[in-house]
């Protein structure tokens, strides 16, 4: 029987294929979603007039047409991506960001004098079905071994159901990304496993490698 591993975020939606699960599966697991943030938008008004205006921003030949460092992972990821094409000289940059925003791409532009226009456009919360949805699974698949957290916040949403759970101390522990890992650690959790990259091809490599390393 295959290993169960439940990924806290969202499946992809129908009819486009979960390359998540494709991986997984190709890997001999049993991968299920489970999603575990949901957004409230803020300031919808004042983000639809700055984008009436791309002129003003060093981002208006990209607007709605391509992403640049969209695989980079994490904030810190990103910022050598900024530096690449912007200078002291370049108009500022339209920085739209959530409440759980971190510093470094303030900070980072600050340093290298680049000019930041940042405006608070949604606020991240707790999906309020995960627990449902992880005891709904649990009875069906049973106690799975793997989980996969994508974000430090999904891990801060998760704690409280997970904790405490002597089920959930069987469960080996994989993160994406080393901000979810350090999350994680600062909480006490064991991180059996960080996919270097957040991609699926990346997160079932580590996968298979920390099921290895357990044989």
């Amino acid at each position: 029987m295959a290993q169960v591993i439940v990924l806290f975020r969202s499946p992809t939606s129908p009819p486009t294929e979960d390359e998540y699960h494709k991986e997984l599966s190709m890997q001999g697991l049993a991968p299920f979603s489970i999603p575990v943030l949901s957004f409230k938008f803020d300031n919808q008004e004042e983000l639809s007039q700055k984008l009436q205006d791309p002129n003003r921003y060093g981002v208006r030949d990209n607007l709605g047409l391509q992403c640049t460092g969209d695989g980079a992972g994490s904030a810190e990821a990103l910022v050598p991506f900024i530096l690449q094409s912007y200078t002291p000289d370049s108009k500022p940059l339209l920085f739209p960001c959530g409440n759980l925003r971190r510093e470094a791409i303030p900070t980072a532009m600050a340093k290298a004098g680049i000019g930041l226009d940042s405006i608070h456009v949604y606020c991240t919360c707790a999906d309020p079905n995960v627990k449902h949805l992880l005891d709904e699974l649990m009875k069906k698949q049973g106690v799975p071994s793997y989980a996969v957290f994508f974000s430090p916040s999904g891990v801060n949403f998760t704690q409280d159901i997970l904790s405490g759970s002597e089920e959930w101390d069987k469960v080996k522990l994989v993160a994406i990304g080393k901000t979810t890992a350090d999350t994680m650690k600062n909480k006490g959790w064991k991180v059996c496993a960080v996919s270097e990259q957040p991609n699926a091809h990346c997160l079932a490599k580590c996968v298979v490698q920390a099921y290895d390393g357990d044989q």
